[in-house]
């Protein structure tokens, strides 16, 4: 009993990651021009990365937030327009 309840979990696991992959190479359309965004001194990633999705810049927040706690210590992001 624990070891199909154990491979149901891996299955749906590999399920999600395969199907977040294929969403993340998915081509995205949502933006079609040219934005002005305003970011302004003290504003988290968090904040920045709603910004955008609302914009149509991004189509999901969670790669660009996964993508700057990963490189943190090297990438600083910075206020400006």
């Amino acid at each position: 009993m624990k070891g199909k309840l154990a491979a149901m979990v891996v299955a749906l696991g590999l399920t999600g990651a395969a199907w977040g992959v294929w969403d993340l190479y998915q081509p995205y359309r949502g933006f079609g021009g040219r934005e002005m965004l305003e970011i302004a001194p003290g504003t988290g990633a968090p904040a920045i990365a709603d910004l955008l999705v609302s914009r149509g810049v991004l189509a999901h927040k969670w790669p660009f937030l996964a993508r700057y706690w990963i490189g943190r210590s090297r990438h600083r992001l910075k206020a400006g327009e």
